[in-house]
């Protein structure tokens, strides 16, 4: 052996590997932007509602829950990196709005997607009503959106409503209702990091 050292170094002429972070559980996070990412789209989703639970014994059908608001935001990050955000996902079927704000990172963000509607309870003489899309998001500088609305129980019906496609991931859909004399959990929440 020659005694010599090995030493390595970061090249800084290597490009940044694009990358995504997602966040689908409910709970509170703390995201941190990484080294060499110069641009960070966020995705934020709200959680959905729960599907309506039925009515056994004469066999009416639960309502489907509502699915959560979308918004997208578009950042320009230093790429040292280090900066961070605080995610916070909604808990599905519990009305929960999901948010992001700035912990670290210099520019003011504070983005908000609410949840969708829960899917409403079938009685002995009716199905269950659909659960209500979730109202528009707010924060975003790229796009917010609404959330779809559930559908009513019955023949063919008591489907949860329909996720929203983002560009780089999608959301939940709401839970479907049932027939049984159980709700359907409703769906948490997601936020994705995207960094380029």
């Amino acid at each position: 052996m020659s005694g010599a050292l090995d030493c390595y170094f970061l090249d800084p002429y290597v490009a940044f590997t694009a990358t995504n972070k997602t966040y689908g559980t409910n709970g509170t996070f703390t995201e941190t932007i990484p080294t060499g990412a110069t641009t960070l789209t966020i995705e934020l989703w709200g959680a959905t509602g729960y599907g309506g639970h039925g009515n056994f014994a004469t066999g009416n059908q639960g309502g489907g829950g509502g699915s959560g608001a979308y918004v997208r935001h578009l950042l320009t990050v230093t790429g040292t990196g280090g900066q961070t955000f605080t995610v916070v996902i909604g808990a599905g079927g519990n009305g929960l709005v999901s948010t992001v704000v700035n912990g670290t990172f210099a520019t003011a963000t504070s983005l908000s997607s609410a949840s969708g509607g829960n899917g409403g309870v079938a009685s002995p003489y009716a199905d269950g009503a659909a659960g209500a899309a979730a109202v528009i998001g707010t924060g975003g500088n790229v796009v917010n959106l609404v959330g779809n609305g559930g559908n009513a129980g019955g023949y063919g019906g008591g489907g949860g409503g329909a996720a929203v496609i983002g560009v780089n991931g999608t959301g939940n859909s709401g839970a479907a209702g049932t027939y049984t004399v159980s709700n359907a959990a409703g769906k948490d929440g997601v936020a994705i990091f995207s960094y380029v």
